[in-house]
């Protein structure tokens, strides 16, 4: 008997977890011998009589304390491969039988990551019936995420059942990108998921691209990166493949096929040395809503929008400078807010300290597009008195008092 549990490690890895049942009772263990998989776990119940579970050869060793059925002896979670043979300890029950041997197989993963480029509502996303991602909206992406080699992806309305499944068999280790595109309930370009194999990460100081053409009205394109070609003859629905361009800030053309750039779009591509980023065009060029874009979806889910050449200027979207605005209240308890301005694609760290100088957390680490942005500090977990909240990003560092009254 087994049951299904979608676990998220450290905010980047699903593992389908599964657990199993074991029955304890007279002399015996049901079943006897198992195979699992690497992160699964077993459930020992005991049906009836005075039982224990002791793990006597594996790589870990384990024990459950005994117990007078019918109870639950406890449970036990394999996370190393590898074969385990098992005793009830209590008097001579070991050798009237009750042994059993359970087989974990090495799991196998392959890197992912999920963009949402179907203009359609919000949907949620579920792995082998398990729900995996919630909300998922337009234009977002997940991080890179290590997922199970051999699974199947259903497609939901948020909160809704699901209405399409895709399985996917992919090659152990390896590393690819999937995009959810098309239309749901369009016979033309109807609701698919686009998948293909990339490379995340790049050379030192060399920036990966995997162009994806999204946009469903628009014909094959040349994408040119500072007036040269990138890629050529990009039809709708297909990836360009793994590209490494040298660290910089380019003009990203947009032409059709052998002609000129009808559409030019800045991509601030230095300071991502070493990363990469999935770029795919989304929504219309008939004018029809939503318009049509460039976006880049980093390793670390973080979306950004690649802004028109003609709005370089337009303040909202480049700032003159690092700054923070405001700190919002201050005294406070037990949430106050960071408000700060960021004036270009770029890797920023806000980090809470004591008035010693001594760490206390970390409220962000990773990519943040030109803007304003915001993020809130709860501290209920720390004591009262003044604290130092830290920004920096590169050379740049800025430090702001407050103070926390409980």
């Amino acid at each position: 008997m087994r049951s299904i549990v979608l676990s998220l490690i450290m905010g980047f890895s699903f593992v389908l977890a599964e657990t199993y049942t074991v029955y304890a009772g007279s002399m015996y263990y049901n079943p006897n011998t198992l195979s699992i998989e690497q992160g699964d776990s077993v459930e020992f119940i005991n049906e009836g009589g005075f039982h224990d579970v002791e793990v006597v050869s594996g790589p870990e060793s384990f024990s459950l304390s005994p117990c007078s059925g019918p109870c639950t002896i406890g449970t036990l979670t394999f996370n190393n491969p590898g074969t385990y043979d098992y005793i009830c300890s209590i008097s001579n029950h070991e050798q009237m039988g009750m042994t059993g041997t359970i087989t974990v197989n090495a799991q196998t993963t392959a890197s992912v990551q999920v963009i949402h480029n179907s203009a359609s509502p919000t949907v949620d996303v579920y792995i082998d019936g398990a729900l995996a991602v919630e909300n998922f909206e337009y234009r977002t992406s997940t991080p890179v995420l290590e997922l199970p080699t051999s699974f199947t992806v259903g497609i939901a309305p948020a909160d809704g059942d699901v209405i399409a499944e895709f399985p996917f068999d992919l090659m152990d280790g390896g590393e690819y990108v999937v995009v959810a595109t098309g239309l749901l309930g369009d016979a033309t370009t109807p609701f698919d998921l686009a998948a293909a194999g990339t490379t995340f990460g790049a050379s030192e100081g060399f920036v990966g691209l995997n162009v994806y053409h999204g946009s469903t009205d628009a014909p094959s394109v040349d994408v040119l990166a500072d007036g040269a070609v990138l890629v050529s003859d990009l039809m709708y629905g297909s990836f360009s493949g793994y590209v490494e361009v040298p660290e910089a800030d380019y003009t990203i053309g947009v032409a059709p096929t052998g002609g000129e750039s009808i559409a030019d779009f800045t991509a601030p591509l230095a300071g991502l040395g070493g990363n990469s980023a999935v770029v795919f065009a989304s929504g219309f060029l008939s004018g029809d809503d939503p318009a049509f874009g460039l976006f880049a979806a980093l390793e670390d889910g973080v979306v950004i929008e690649l802004p028109s050449y003609s709005n370089l200027s337009n303040s909202n979207i480049l700032n003159k400078s690092f700054e923070i605005t405001s700190l919002y209240p201050n005294p406070f308890n037990p949430t106050t807010t960071l408000t700060f301005q960021v004036p270009e694609l770029t890797n920023i760290n806000v980090d809470i300290y004591n008035i010693n100088g001594q760490f206390v957390e970390s409220l962000y680490s990773g990519f943040k597009n030109p803007g304003q942005h915001s993020i809130n500090w709860n501290a209920s977990n720390v004591s009262t008195g003044v604290y130092l909240i830290r920004m920096s990003s590169g050379s740049y560092v800025e430090t702001s008092k407050v103070m926390l009254l409980k």
